[in-house]
């Protein structure tokens, strides 16, 4: 197979996709502690949740492949990002025991209750994206070059309809939902594993190939396929939710997500804002919002759940995620202190 011409974003490009990812991660902060309740938060803050993990999968995704990488740089993507997740991990960890360590398994037991969080769901809040990336990456870089990139994508649509009839299972025939639920059982939350990135790690991967033909493409009409994507997904979330009650999965989230990515991508951003440090407060805010929502909701205070209404919590969180943010970013440029890079 030949082998693409290595490409570059321009830098306005770039400052585009750090601000969108600093804006998707204070959407996650808002799904994870509910900025709003009741039908305002499905109203508005429920489908915008929806599309945040998508777009960092194939932000993720497309800068990766973009660089044309070769097995090194493969492998120094998969040793940055196993430093990421162990450096979480150790933090975490207090955290971890509580939430994941079962009882009545013996040792043996819980290591095989963990390394199946890892390959299928979070260890650690969170973890499930930096898992989910360690693996599909390379899935999907291998999977390339050996069956080319039609078959990879024609898989991860096999996949991402499998996902979607596992949570519409309890809406199909008995036998159906019987019968998935049964394949299933004893797997933990399959749609917070790797299988539901495969799909937006694979369009990441093509729109870096055809990066050439894309980045031709109309602004202004991505910014339109996106607008409306997005409304016709978020209409058909809102009616599943207050009508039927049961998962707010979709097929809509794939082509409203890659509009938006695209459209994001084919901008340019010049503003003077500190894009740098944007980044790095991003990954941090995006993992250590649900330790900090964990340990809020664990001090006893009991004003948290009873007296502050559902937007003072939320800002609580993110200033303090955001505070641990700037306080790292700083630590880290004093010596010995380097280390703290690898917390974003």
């Amino acid at each position: 197979m030949e082998s693409p011409q290595k490409l570059t974003l321009t830098p306005g490009a770039c400052n585009a996709l750090d601000v969108a990812k600093m804006l998707f991660a204070i959407v996650v902060v808002g799904i994870h502690q509910p900025i709003f309740s009741g039908e305002a938060y499905v109203a508005t803050w429920l489908w915008m949740g929806r599309l945040a993990v998508p777009f960092f999968f194939i932000t993720s995704a497309f800068l990766f492949f973009l660089r044309n990488p070769g097995p090194t740089e493969l492998k120094k993507y998969v040793v940055r990002m196993l430093k990421l997740y162990g450096v979480w991990f150790v933090v975490m960890l207090p955290y971890t025991i509580q939430l994941r360590y079962v009882a009545d398994y013996s040792v043996a037991g819980n290591i095989v209750h963990f390394l199946q969080l890892f390959l299928l769901d979070s260890t650690f809040r969170g973890s499930w994206f930096l898992s989910a990336l360690l693996l599909s990456i390379p899935l999907v870089y291998y999977g390339e070059r050996k069956l080319g990139m039609r078959w990879m994508l024609a898989i991860a649509v096999v996949v991402e309809l499998f996902l979607l009839s596992y949570a519409w299972r309890f809406a199909m025939p008995t036998s159906v939902a019987d019968a998935l639920t049964a394949f299933t059982r004893g797997f933990p939350d399959v749609h917070c594993s790797f299988l539901a990135a495969m799909i937006y790690v694979v369009i990441g991967c093509i729109i870096a190939r055809k990066w050439n033909v894309v980045s031709q493409l109309p602004v202004k009409r991505l910014w339109t396929a996106a607008v409306v994507l997005t409304a016709m997904m978020a209409v058909w979330i809102i009616v599943k939710e207050k009508c039927w009650h049961i998962s707010t999965r979709t097929l809509l989230l794939v082509p409203a997500v890659t509009a938006i990515f695209l459209a994001v991508v084919r901008s340019e951003v010049n503003l003077k804002l500190p894009y740098r440090a944007l980044r790095k407060t991003s990954t941090i805010v995006y993992i250590s919002h649900f330790l900090f929502i964990f340990l809020l909701s664990r001090a006893q205070m009991y004003w948290w759940h009873s007296s502050l209404p559902d937007f003072a919590r939320f800002a609580i969180v993110l200033g303090v995620s955001c505070a641990l943010s700037a306080l790292l970013i700083q630590l880290q440029k004093r010596p010995r202190m380097g280390w703290l890079k690898y917390t974003w």
